[in-house]
């Protein structure tokens, strides 16, 4: 199965509790109500591209060279969570560091990564 865990409906309040706690006024917003814009189908994300993606990451898992990770300027964890779960696929685990300006990001991405190891 090529589609990761993304827990949108639970995150959705977590994402935008931490938006009023972390962000300055210019990505608030943004940060805020970005998992529900994706829980409704509103914008285009990360999941449009999942099939491609993940096959694209898996295969590079399988060859065993290209375990570390670097993933920045994330809005959530939609990237984090089509790592894991190719990396998963291809019975390898990764070392992933994920970069943002924002600590918003950076905080929904630790709760990600605490629920999917």
């Amino acid at each position: 199965m090529l589609t990761p865990d993304e827990p949108i409906g639970e995150s959705a309040p977590l994402l935008r509790a931490l938006a009023e706690q972390h962000c300055s006024p210019e990505c608030r917003d943004y940060h805020a109500f970005w998992q529900y814009f994706r829980l409704v189908g509103l914008i285009s994300t990360i999941a449009t591209d999942n099939d491609f993606l993940v096959n694209s990451i898996k295969k590079l898992a399988d060859t065993g060279k290209h375990n570390r990770v670097l993933i920045s300027a994330t809005a959530d964890y939609g990237m984090l969570a089509r790592v894991i779960h190719a990396f998963r696929l291809a019975n390898r685990v990764p070392q992933i560091t994920v970069l943002d300006i924002c600590e918003t990001p950076l905080a929904i991405n630790r709760w990600y990564a605490e629920r999917h190891g």
